[in-house]
């Protein structure tokens, strides 16, 4: 895979898609994107503003000291054109932060994870911070009998 190093991120062009990803302190994450198969409803996302073709986000995977963390597909299934991926601790939790998109359509998506179950997304515009944005907090309910 040919890929650039830009600070911690390494951008790289693999044959299928355009993956982002972040690897430092025990933490490692890999955004992986496509371009959609079909363009009619694929600017109903973040990072869109109409006047391009996307690259979707299909997966992204977060591993913490070896184990791989529960990242449900609702955390980025409305997310695109993420430019940018940084993770650290903090009091126990591990947050994943994600910049895309440009302009007027860029916003700034934060995961959180706690004993590898995502715990809470939050989304905001970065053109209008306080005005437009989504938080999603996730409970892993016990199966029912």
């Amino acid at each position: 895979m040919l890929g650039i190093f830009i600070s911690t991120v390494l951008i790289g062009w693999g044959p299928k898609g355009y993956d982002v990803t972040f690897r430092k302190n025990g933490i490692g994450v890999r955004v992986e994107q496509v371009r959609p198969r079909s363009v009619s409803d694929e600017n109903d996302r973040w990072g869109t503003d109409g006047d391009t073709v996307p690259l979707i986000v299909r997966r992204i995977t977060v591993i913490v000291d070896g184990r791989t963390c529960t990242t449900f597909r609702s955390a980025y299934a409305d997310l695109s054109n993420v430019n940018r991926v940084h993770a650290y601790r903090k009091n126990g939790n591990i947050i994943v932060t994600m910049e895309g998109g440009d302009a007027d359509a860029s916003y700034d998506a934060v995961l959180v994870y706690r004993n590898r179950y995502l715990k809470t997304r939050r989304v905001a515009s970065g053109e209008f911070p306080r005005e437009h944005n989504e938080r999603t907090v996730y409970t892993s309910l016990p199966p029912e009998e």
